[in-house]
């Protein structure tokens, strides 16, 4: 796959339009791009994040897969949005 967090918006575009990755991919690469871009760590569940080269993840409920198993009582679909 391309490293999404350097894609012009035309290659966005284009790259959506052909399903070379998925939307919610490319939402990620954004928010990993802007994290790198002022050298902040980006702090989330979301294990995806790991596959950025460069940039600081942090799980905030420790090691990588605990995020869901902490959400007893929370629907799929608002533990998969990443708003609680």
């Amino acid at each position: 796959m391309t490293d999404l967090t350097s894609l012009t918006l035309a290659d966005a575009r284009e790259g959506l339009a052909q399903k070379s990755f998925t939307a919610l991919e490319l939402t990620d690469a954004h928010l990993a791009a802007l994290a790198i871009s002022h050298g902040a760590a980006l702090i989330s569940c979301d294990n995806d994040f790991m596959r950025f080269k460069g940039l600081r993840w942090e799980n905030p409920l420790g090691k990588p897969g605990r995020c869901l198993e902490n959400l007893a009582g929370v629907s799929p679909s608002a533990a998969g949005s990443g708003i609680l």
